[in-house]
């Protein structure tokens, strides 16, 4: 029975020395939704939203860790832009928005940049390249707002994505300062007594919706326009309607 207890102990201390001798040193014991990177508990991620701070989700190991900005990043890099919302005049010749990336990149990044409506703004370039070595340097993009034939204000998104790269978008807000006006072809006429004269009636720019316009003389004893109305829609504008 002695030797019994005793040849127990013995597996029992043996079991514990092996134990021991299997963990390695230096590294911590972790709490749940940590674990062990580089000798230091940290904080277990999917992504980079799920580190605070200045901290990044490292993909492979997929903890959090600090970014050195030298480090290439395995992850999505973000895009840092100098501005979220740009508001512009229609007549302006363009406005200037920089960007860089977030992090060191493994290797060249290729941004693909578009914009939601390029009949009211586009934007140049529209492919950026941007070099591992130069990741951290601003870079710019080039809003250029479209003349148009409206008075409308109008808002366009530019979208910005690439390989490896989180994508992200702002708002350029496009100020018209457009009036809507009649044109008249002549604006004057002569008539003789018991003749006509013909003024062709068209708008300045596209209207938003139908317009219907009134037509009257100040003195119809003496002269009478006809027809007595006229319906203008952003299909007939730039249509001639003719008045006798």
């Amino acid at each position: 029975m002695i030797r019994k207890r005793i040849v127990s102990l013995l597996i029992w201390i043996v079991s514990a020395f092996i134990f021991q001798a299997c963990k390695q040193p230096g590294i911590p014991e972790c709490p749940l939704g940590f674990k062990s990177f580089a000798g230091q508990c940290r904080k277990v991620c999917e992504s980079r939203n799920d580190c605070l701070g200045s901290l990044i989700c490292d993909e492979s190991a997929k903890v959090c860790v600090e970014s050195s900005g030298d480090t290439p990043m395995t992850g999505p890099i973000s895009v840092n832009l100098s501005e979220n919302t740009v508001t512009v005049v229609e007549s302006d010749d363009e406005y200037v928005v920089s960007l860089k990336l977030s992090d060191r990149p493994v290797g060249d990044v290729v941004l693909s940049i578009s914009s939601s409506d390029e009949g009211a703004a586009r934007v140049e370039p529209t492919s950026l390249t941007v070099p591992e070595g130069t990741y951290a340097d601003l870079k710019q993009l080039r809003v250029i707002p479209v003349d148009d034939d409206d008075t409308r204000d109008e808002e366009v998104t530019i979208t910005i994505e690439g390989e490896g790269v989180t994508t992200i978008s702002f708002t350029v807000t496009i100020t018209d300062p457009d009036v809507q006006s009649l044109v008249l072809a002549p604006n004057m006429a002569t008539i003789t007594e018991g003749a006509t004269a013909t003024v062709a009636v068209s708008l300045a720019f596209e209207p938003n919706e139908e317009i219907t316009f009134n037509l009257s003389t100040d003195n119809s004893s003496v002269a009478t326009a006809a027809p007595q109305s006229i319906s203008i829609n952003p299909q007939n504008w730039k249509t001639l309607l003719f008045l006798l």
